[in-house]
């Protein structure tokens, strides 16, 4: 008896799927850094399935799969952060523009006090370790129950084509501390895309501080 042998673009199929694991695995430590707060879950998993989505429709790995993703099941984004949200992607830059009017984030006790936003921006290739980047920028504090300017957060695309996706976390702190109770804070997937973009721009949103971080 002879094996059996998968002809050639099943058996790439087959070598591009092993791959998911352990790029799933560095995603997921790469977003580490901005699950404070969060429960996940099985994120891993999770992970690891919508990257064998990628390779099942385009052949590699990219994160087309994330879409609108809700890293909370439990607590979603929409269920605490109830302003109205704008996402522009253009010019070599990811932009989101929040309402923070009197309601735009429910205050789901009496002891938080004051919320912010985060934009995160994670591209790269996930298929090797140390492919992966991660941007972000904060929003400044605003207390609750008070209407304020719009919030404007961006930042630059990868300069090089590589897959990216766009993160928005709204978080609630009490007094001076972060709120301890996971539905005091939301994270989803608001864009994702691939660039080739030919120069970066600044990274850091008018509403407060950028980081930039490798993975």
């Amino acid at each position: 008896m002879k094996k059996a042998r998968l002809n050639e673009p099943f058996q790439k199929s087959a070598d591009d799927l092993k791959q998911c694991s352990p790029a799933a695995k560095r995603l997921r430590g790469c977003l580490s850094q901005v699950f404070r707060g969060l429960n996940v879950g099985r994120a891993q998993a999770r992970f690891s399935g919508f990257l064998k989505k990628a390779i099942l429709r385009k052949g590699y790995l990219d994160f087309s799969a994330f879409a609108g993703y809700d890293f909370q099941q439990e607590h979603p984004l929409g269920s605490l952060l109830l302003a109205p949200l704008a996402v522009e992607i253009g010019g070599g830059e990811a932009r989101v523009r929040i309402e923070p009017d009197a309601g735009a984030v429910k205050q789901k006790n009496a002891l938080v006090s004051h919320y912010y936003f985060d934009l995160v921006l994670v591209w790269g290739n996930a298929g090797v370790d140390g492919g992966l980047r991660l941007d972000s920028v904060s929003s400044v504090l605003y207390p609750f129950g008070t209407a304020h300017q719009p919030c404007k957060l961006s930042l630059a695309l990868p300069e090089s084509r590589a897959p990216w996706m766009l993160l928005l976390k709204t978080s609630c702190l009490e007094g001076n501390e972060l709120a301890h109770h996971p539905r005091h804070y939301g994270m989803k997937v608001v864009a994702v895309g691939e660039s080739a973009v030919s120069s970066r721009q600044s990274a850091v949103g008018k509403e407060g501080n950028g980081e930039k971080r490798c993975c």
